[in-house]
């Protein structure tokens, strides 16, 4: 018993150092939904690539109405990038993907055409558009506050296959890649960020942006609550303690 507590001390103090050195810095991973075709384009959007696990806390689909995927009750759009840097209004649209067949990923919030990275914050307790001149506001989501200590994942649904747009290039916290994909015709796959945080505070912000052409844009976010590695392992390990205890018992 005594092994079994020096152990877990041990383990829970290396993970605190773990966790500590991860908090409020994002970890990201770049991926692709992979849509389906029902004619001659990939206009229905993948099912199965959303991570559902975990505590819903909030699920929004920018620029659309409720709907579920993937196990998940996606709200409807209520967040706006409402301003650009160079006064244009931002807005939300339906054109990125078949507005029918792919109503998550048809609609997104649009920030314009200035080229401007946008930091969107996580956790306020209402949501605020960004309605000044750029600087002025922080647009927010209102998630409620986060819970300190407390492991998250964040999911960006980016979606725009319009004829034209290969190689607008989608940057997430200095992280680049080529989001749309789609062209002459071929809606082609979507982008998926998943980006997994420890909070060290309430709130947790990241930035965005389309690379040098234009503002940025989101289609649909996703924040869930997950359990901690360190508690996982320490669940575990209690078990393992039970049992080594019945068997000497």
């Amino acid at each position: 018993m005594k092994r079994l507590v020096s152990t877990l001390a041990a383990t829970g103090g290396l993970i605190a150092l773990i966790s500590s050195a991860q908090a409020a810095a994002i970890s990201w991973t770049l991926s692709d939904i992979t849509n389906t075709t029902t004619s001659t384009a990939n206009d229905t959007l993948g099912t199965g690539f959303l991570n559902n696990s975990g505590i819903l806390i909030h699920a929004e689909n920018f620029g659309g109405g409720a709907l579920t995927h993937d196990g998940i009750n996606f709200s409807a759009g209520d967040f706006s990038f409402a301003y650009s840097a160079d006064g244009v209004a931002g807005t939300n649209a339906t054109v990125f993907h078949n507005s029918t067949l792919s109503p998550l990923s048809a609609s997104g919030t649009f920030g314009g055409n200035s080229v401007v990275t946008r930091t969107l914050t996580l956790g306020g307790t209402t949501t605020i558009r960004g309605t000044g001149p750029a600087g002025t506001d922080v647009p927010t989501l209102g998630t409620g506050a986060l819970e300190i200590g407390q492991m998250y994942r964040i999911q960006l649904i980016v979606m725009d296959g319009r004829n034209g747009q290969s190689g607008r290039s989608y940057i997430v916290d200095g992280i680049d890649t080529d989001h749309a994909r789609g062209s002459v015709g071929d809606w082609g796959p979507t982008l998926l960020a998943t980006g997994t945080f420890v909070a060290d505070a309430t709130t947790q912000t990241f930035e965005t942006q389309l690379g040098a052409r234009t503002d940025t844009q989101i289609n649909a976010l996703t924040l869930h609550q997950i359990p901690e590695p360190s508690v996982a392992l320490l669940g575990g390990l209690g078990v393992i303690g039970l049992l080594r205890r019945r068997r000497t018992a």
